[in-house]
């Protein structure tokens, strides 16, 4: 039986290395889905408590007689 030549060995490192990129950008893309979520996630959280603050309460300007009197 012969050894097997160099040139199998370098389609195995082929095949291995584009198989790795592949790994490496999907699981870029999916941290990316993932960040980008909790990011709308938060802006949503935000967003709630906004509309759930009481509104401030107004202010009139202006005298009244009976609070001005010293």
């Amino acid at each position: 039986m012969q050894p097997p030549s160099n040139s199998d060995f370098g389609i195995d490192r082929t095949v291995l290395l584009l198989f790795g990129g592949l790994v490496a950008v999907a699981f870029i893309l999916i941290a990316a889905a993932g960040m980008r979520s909790s990011e709308e996630r938060a802006q949503d959280a935000v967003n709630r408590d906004r509309d759930n603050r009481p509104n401030a309460t107004a202010v009139e300007f202006g005298t009244n007689a009976e609070q001005v009197a010293p």
